[in-house]
């Protein structure tokens, strides 16, 4: 699991850390899998992947950072991109 490059906490999905709130700028496609913090599997827990999908909303929703400034809002709006294209796949 990788470490949250503002507090080296363990991260749960590689848009944003749910310890320190930091959000983390992710570089061309993700996978799906990893994005959820899932490991690669043939079928997912629809309830889990719905939780999940809350739970990392709330860390990369762009209203959040409303007053952190225009680059931190644009992040929050790719990462939020990013989490929902995971979900459709």
């Amino acid at each position: 699991m990788p470490e949250c490059p503002a507090c080296q906490a363990p991260q749960e999905t590689p848009l944003a850390c749910g310890a320190c709130g930091a959000l983390i700028e992710v570089d061309g496609e993700q996978d799906p899998f990893a994005t959820f913090g899932l490991e690669r599997a043939w079928s997912v827990d629809a309830s889990d992947l719905s939780k999940r999908l809350l739970r990392f909303g709330r860390l990369v929703h762009p209203d959040y950072y409303a007053a952190a400034g225009e680059a931190a809002r644009a992040l929050a709006e790719r990462n939020t991109a990013s989490l929902n294209e995971a979900h459709e796949l």
